[in-house]
């Protein structure tokens, strides 16, 4: 009875946290991890040690390791798997939906609770970060979190809440460098309320928050300086310089770059500091005065936490961008929750809120696709592309080498995928002269490019055979060009039954098998060369002609042809024993309809012997 009785009392709470679960695990691993996720996946991998996972850390990140150890035993106890790692950040998403609820009814009310609880489920930024294998979401978090058992301590002095908050605080700064602004800016808060503190109080609050402080920051330098020493060295950096207005459009990434979120925010805004300047405030004791209460905690929240950042962007090193600064999201979403309570008449307060979250939805839903277009980089769908075609064992070679051998690894030790680029590649491979078959693979906004030396070298020597293209990733299979002697080049007139063009082509018609004369194979491994084309030129039903083409027997190919022009498609396939071959092929899906007739025409069949 008494559970019953609590859903009652909390359905609103509820029925968020619902919302907010679904939309966070909806397809959670419908895309392909990208070039940050691998970073984390290949550092926690549960098959190196601790000290080795720490190592890859200080070269490829510039954060403190608490998140990615807590991911190297999740993944021990659960499986090393992308899902488990986003399922990690997804579930952290959730209760910080929650926390939402806890804080906006701790600075305000449990109205303010329950709206900064309802906006942070449907924020588009929110949920991004909560379906990623990276600790910005834990990050919210925690922040949330540190900030919530500030005020806590705020509004009660005891060494209890002192101690509590310095764990909190620990937490936050040992999850982010970023969280050193913010830990600048809970100090600068502190520093604002001691002078509301009587004086017989105040020796007191200065030891309680200072043994808050000593806390956080010996946890935080025992974890943590190292590699923080590491970080400050850095001196360029990928986030580029600040532009004029680089803060303008970090808020709106925030709302998803929707035009209706970011006209509503700001709408929002406006109304919070109209309400907060034109209301008279009983009491100007910041502790007793809600409106002051909450208005000092946030607005040092954002303010501070992005000054020092934009300040240090244009005297050291850019570091503002939306990921790192998410931090202060929170606090634009509690100002906002505030806003809308502040509404006097019901009516219009349901109404923006109805509008904020339609327009949160749609955007999720219809503008963004978000659940059914893919945005991320297609690594883990090219890399298994590969897997299965790649039977030789061909070297793979890509700039993202380290990254991509995640992919292909089954120690984690060591780097399978050949770390240079395609030009990189060239140059080697003539300075050595040694011709193999290879792979290919880049992507993540590198495009196909190459000098034109290079080009013609490659052009010269090999022979491209596959072609891959998935979503902002590209793969190309080459092998090297065989020598007039490894050549066989079937005769077209000798196919039988002959369905000739004119003597000069194979022109398939209608469903039937047409055969090759035999010929002697040695044992090695062989590759298929057939130019064709599907005639007409537009499909038929959708669909070009389809072959089929077998060894005596064993299918080494099965395909669709194309209509725009003669096109030439290569097969791999291995000889075990020397016998006569010969080669058929089968046109197996004619149609006529609506007087257009779908027909095969075939150019010409070479045989190539692979040297390895």
């Amino acid at each position: 009875m008494e559970i019953i009785k609590k859903i009652k009392q909390n359905y609103f709470l509820i029925g968020i946290l619902v919302l907010a679960a679904v939309l966070r695990l909806y397809h959670l691993d419908y895309q392909s991890i990208w070039i940050d996720e691998i970073i984390t996946m290949k550092e926690t991998d549960p098959g190196l040690s601790f000290k080795d996972s720490y190592e890859i850390m200080c070269v490829w990140e510039n954060n403190p390791v608490m998140y990615y150890f807590l991911i190297k035993i999740i993944g021990i106890v659960f499986g090393h798997t992308t899902f488990v790692v986003r399922l990690v950040s997804a579930l952290f998403g959730i209760f910080g939906v929650y926390l939402f609820y806890i804080i906006g009814k701790e600075i305000e009310n449990k109205r303010v609770g329950l709206i900064a609880a309802f906006l942070a489920s449907v924020n588009y930024f929110f949920i991004l970060y909560s379906q990623e294998a990276r600790l910005y979401i834990m990050l919210i978090f925690l922040t949330i979190f540190s900030f919530y058992r500030l005020i806590r301590f705020l509004k009660e002095n005891t060494l209890t809440n002192a101690l509590i908050y310095g764990v909190s605080l620990a937490l936050m700064i040992n999850s982010h460098f970023f969280g050193l602004f913010l830990l600048v800016s809970q100090v600068v808060i502190l520093f604002v309320f001691l002078f509301e503190i009587e004086k017989k109080e105040r020796k007191k609050y200065i030891i309680h928050s200072a043994t808050a402080g000593v806390l956080a920051i010996s946890i935080w330098y025992y974890f943590c300086w190292e590699l923080f020493k590491i970080a400050s060295e850095i001196k360029t950096f990928w986030i580029p310089p600040p532009s004029t207005e680089v803060i303008t459009g970090i808020f709106k990434e925030f709302f998803g770059n929707s035009e209706a979120l970011v006209f509503l925010t700001t709408i929002l805004t406006i109304f919070y500091f109209i309400k907060l300047f034109t209301k008279r405030h009983k009491s100007v004791n910041i502790r007793s005065n809600s409106s002051l209460f909450a208005f000092i905690i946030l607005i040092c929240w954002i303010l501070v936490t992005i000054f020092i950042p934009y300040i240090r962007s244009y005297l050291k090193l850019p570091m503002l961008t939306s990921r790192y600064l998410i931090v202060v999201l929170p606090a634009i979403i509690l100002l906002l929750a505030i806003s809308i309570e502040n509404i006097k008449n019901s009516l219009v307060k349901n109404i923006i809120l109805f509008l904020f979250v339609t327009a949160s939805i749609t955007d999720l839903f219809i503008v963004k696709k978000n659940y059914t277009e893919i945005r991320k980089t297609q690594f883990r769908e090219i890399t298994n592309k590969i897997k299965t075609k790649n039977k030789g064992k061909d070297k793979i070679v890509s700039s993202w080498g380290w990254h991509l051998s995640y992919f292909f690894n089954t120690d984690p030790k060591k780097d399978i995928v050949i770390l240079k680029s395609l030009e990189e590649f060239i140059n080697e491979i003539k300075s050595t002269n040694s011709r193999d078959s290879f792979w290919y693979v880049d992507g993540h906004f590198k495009p196909y490019s190459l000098s034109a030396e290079a080009e013609t070298y490659l052009n010269n020597n090999f022979i491209l055979v596959d072609n891959l293209e998935y979503y902002d990733t590209w793969a190309r299979y080459y092998v090297p060009k065989a020598s007039e002697e490894d050549l066989i080049i079937l005769n077209i007139n000798e196919f039988e039954p002959l369905k000739s063009d004119n003597s000069i082509n194979i022109l398939l018609f209608s469903n039937s098998t047409t055969s090759s004369k035999l010929i002697s194979l040695e044992p090695g491994n062989y590759r298929l060369a057939i130019k064709t084309r599907s005639i007409p030129e537009k499909p038929i039903n959708g669909e070009n002609a389809h072959l089929t083409i077998t060894l005596s027997g064993r299918k080494i190919a099965s395909y669709f042809l194309t209509e725009k022009e003669d096109t030439t498609n290569y097969f791999q396939f291995d000889i075990s024993k020397k016998q006569d071959y010969k080669v058929e092929i089968t046109f197996d899906n004619d149609l006529v309809l609506n007087d257009a007739d779908r027909n095969a025409l075939v150019f010409s069949v070479v045989i190539e012997k692979i040297k390895k």
